[in-house]
């Protein structure tokens, strides 16, 4: 969500920007990523919009970037081996730390989606 809301060539560009303003005007919301997720969309920018990277920046700003701790990792694996080949490595830390904080997972991907239903 994060990358396809900078990313004017990505086919969720609109809706991504649509759910970021939902996000950030419900002061309900506390918008929230992991480092893992982090690491790789910071990756993928630099590599393939480097001319986006400032905005990537303030716009990661605005989140709460929750560390992927030991325990996290841990029953990631067993989410990862659960779903393989469908969901990444990072996908189930995803799983895994949105199930334990209780929290909303906003996601283009339907396999992580599935996953997180049924995890």
């Amino acid at each position: 969500m994060l990358l396809a809301a900078i990313n004017k060539r990505d086919r969720n560009h609109r809706k991504a920007k649509k759910d970021l303003i939902m996000i950030f005007e419900n002061p309900n919301e506390i918008p929230m990523t992991s480092d893992y997720i982090l690491d790789e969309c910071y990756t993928y920018v630099a590599y393939n919009i480097p001319e986006k990277l400032d905005k990537f920046e303030k716009l990661v700003g605005l989140f709460l970037a929750v560390p992927v701790g030991i325990e996290t990792f841990r029953l990631a694996k067993e989410v990862f081996k659960k779903f393989f080949p469908r969901l990444s490595f990072t996908d189930a830390t995803t799983v895994v730390l949105a199930k334990g904080l209780g929290a909303r997972l906003l996601s283009y991907d339907e396999e992580l989606l599935k996953a997180f239903h049924s995890y």
